[in-house]
């Protein structure tokens, strides 16, 4: 933001935001509610952590991996990656999480933001699919 007119209008209106991510495994569609904590490096499941909210929902499945779009309804760190973890559909190639994959990066990618500007309009940003998620899959 600009100026702290638009910094407090931001921190306060909800931005929608989606991810897609190739997972080992083959996930149903659900939510995934765990409550999180930071500690050091990783985050953990904790009763007393904060509340996480993830919906998932399984685009493809390419036999041992899966294409999925993540919906955030909170914003924890590493809500995504935890989260896969616990369904034990970790994100390919997570070093952190799962399994490091020589040659690829991890295969988590933010690809849709909605939200709605301080005059009432609302936008829709999408990226394209990361050339990055055709190369793992052709492998």
């Amino acid at each position: 933001a600009k100026n702290k007119i638009a910094q407090a209008y931001y921190q306060k209106t909800s931005f929608e935001k989606k991810y897609l991510a190739i997972v080992e495994g083959n996930p149903k569609n659900q939510k995934i509610e765990l409550n999180l904590i930071r500690d050091c490096i990783k985050t953990e499941i904790d009763e007393n952590g904060k509340k996480s909210v993830t919906i998932l929902k399984n685009i493809k499945s390419y036999g041992d991996y899966s294409l999925v779009s993540l919906k955030l309804l909170t914003g924890r760190t590493h809500q995504i990656r935890v989260s896969m973890e616990y369904i034990n559909c970790p994100i390919v190639a997570d070093s952190l999480y799962g399994e490091k994959i020589e040659g690829f990066s991890q295969m988590l990618h933010a690809n849709e933001i909605d939200f709605v500007d301080m005059k009432g309009n609302e936008h829709i940003i999408v990226t394209d699919f990361p050339q990055r998620f055709n190369n793992f899959l052709k492998k």
